[in-house]
């Protein structure tokens, strides 16, 4: 089986942060889930600034935090909402990791999954609802 074939069964995109560079590489299924075009199953590589303009604009400053907490920490996490796809807006699940460098010494870079959690959402928002209702 491809990494192509494991990532789509599982439903989740990989992406490998340079913050040196400002540069995600994104796998071809992450690609397609942040709202851009790739070819194949060849990866893709963008500008951070790039992903988070494919974000509501209210989420923006998060979406941001998110690559630059993961320079700095071990772990992060972050949902938020996207309008760049079509059909209208989605939600993505984002989850860093940063290994630690040579020598104890930091590293420049992160990687991590992405994931759309638009069904989950959906689902929780409408159970909300109903637990609101009076009957």
């Amino acid at each position: 089986m491809q990494f192509g074939e494991l990532e789509s069964l599982a439903g989740v995109g990989a992406w490998e942060l340079d913050a040196t560079r400002g540069k995600l590489r994104l796998s071809a299924l992450a690609a397609k889930l942040l709202g851009f075009q790739a070819a194949g199953d060849a990866p893709i590589e963008v500008d951070v600034p790039e992903l988070v303009t494919r974000a509501l604009q209210t989420e923006q400053p998060r979406v941001m935090s998110i690559f630059s907490d993961a320079e700095r920490a071990q772990q992060s996490n972050l949902e938020f909402e996207m309008s760049a796809r079509p059909g209208g807006s989605s939600w993505i699940w984002i989850r860093g990791h940063k290994p630690p460098g040579a020598d104890g010494e930091s590293s420049s870079r992160a990687h991590g999954i992405v994931q759309d959690i638009t069904r989950h959402r959906v689902a929780q928002s409408q159970a909300a609802e109903l637990a609101n209702r009076d009957f």
